[in-house]
């Protein structure tokens, strides 16, 4: 049976369809596939399968295995942060803010004052003949 077990990509040409066609789950009953039983992983794949599902930790094995991958503890960008921050100023509280964007409330501040700091350099720039 072709495609039933995952194999590494490699140069050499393979007969395998594995990567080929799109993943997709078995039905529980089908004994080619495990089902929900993530025991066959490794751990940060087991984790991946049961948070995402099969065909999502398939698909990631697929694409990024043998790298090492960090995640920025921010999930936003410094662009978004500064834009929602702008947006919202006036209409919510910076502790509020904070919580939302996952950044303390001192650096909501300090984003405030360079949004008024650059508004009044833009302001002074524009009144000079």
């Amino acid at each position: 049976m072709h495609g039933k077990f995952p194999v590494k990509k490699t140069q050499k040409l393979s007969n395998d369809d594995f990567f080929r066609l799109p993943v997709e789950l078995r039905s529980e009953g089908d004994g080619a596939e495990m089902g929900n039983d993530f025991t066959q992983y490794n751990e940060i794949y087991r984790e991946m399968a049961d948070l995402l599902g099969n065909a999502a930790a398939l698909k990631i094995w697929n694409r990024y295995s043998g790298l090492t991958i960090s995640f920025p503890r921010q999930l936003y960008s410094k662009e978004y942060v500064r834009r929602y921050v702008e947006e919202n100023e006036g209409i919510l509280k910076p502790a509020e803010m904070a919580r939302e964007v996952g950044l303390t409330e001192r650096r909501i501040r300090q984003i405030i004052r360079d949004i008024r700091v650059e508004r009044e350099e833009t302001a002074d720039e524009s009144s000079e003949p």
